[in-house]
């Protein structure tokens, strides 16, 4: 606690300051996805629609468009990436069966980060789930993986019994 802080901006509240940023605690490795449409010149040299996955490093990995699928890089084998077509949302799915669900920022090609869901087994996991403000990403909710037969979700996490959350209130 810094008591001398009066910033009211913490996730924690005045005075309060986690040791490790909040955003940065179990939450995405990907900054953003961007839906790009070939232009005719590039359609012309065989090129086609591709979305770009950015990582929080700023490394681009170029899923190609191909009959409504992505097809992941081969540096990045064993990842999904979908979008439904006229939908806000792609998701990205790794090997060991995370998923991060993107949202569009506005309803331009970028998407951000909304929610980080972790695997924990046997088709549990918890989720990080993030609020765009201004074009940033800003952690609302953590939801704990929950019993079987119990399903926790963002809309329902605080009011569903056996579901165990974290809310931030900024």
């Amino acid at each position: 606690r810094a008591p001398s802080v009066v910033e009211d901006k913490s996730v924690l509240g005045r005075g309060w300051k986690p040791t490790v940023p909040v955003e940065a605690a179990g939450g995405s490795e990907w900054r953003s996805v961007r839906d790009i449409v070939a232009t005719p010149a590039e359609r012309e040299e065989g090129l086609g629609d591709y979305a770009l996955l950015v990582d929080n490093e700023g490394y681009e990995y170029a899923f190609e468009k191909e009959g409504g699928a992505y097809v992941a890089p081969p540096e990045a084998s064993g990842w999904a990436l979908a979008h439904t077509e006229g939908s806000a949302t792609f998701t990205l799915s790794d090997p060991e069966g995370n998923v991060t669900t993107f949202e569009s920022s506005g309803g331009g090609s970028e998407y951000l980060p909304s929610v980080v869901s972790m695997t924990g087994g046997s088709n549990n996991s918890s989720r990080m789930v993030y609020n765009i403000v201004e074009g940033n990403r800003r952690l609302s909710t953590v939801i704990a993986p929950s019993a079987s037969g119990v399903t926790c979700a963002a809309a329902n996490a605080t009011t569903t019994s056996g579901c165990r959350s974290i809310v931030f209130n900024y």
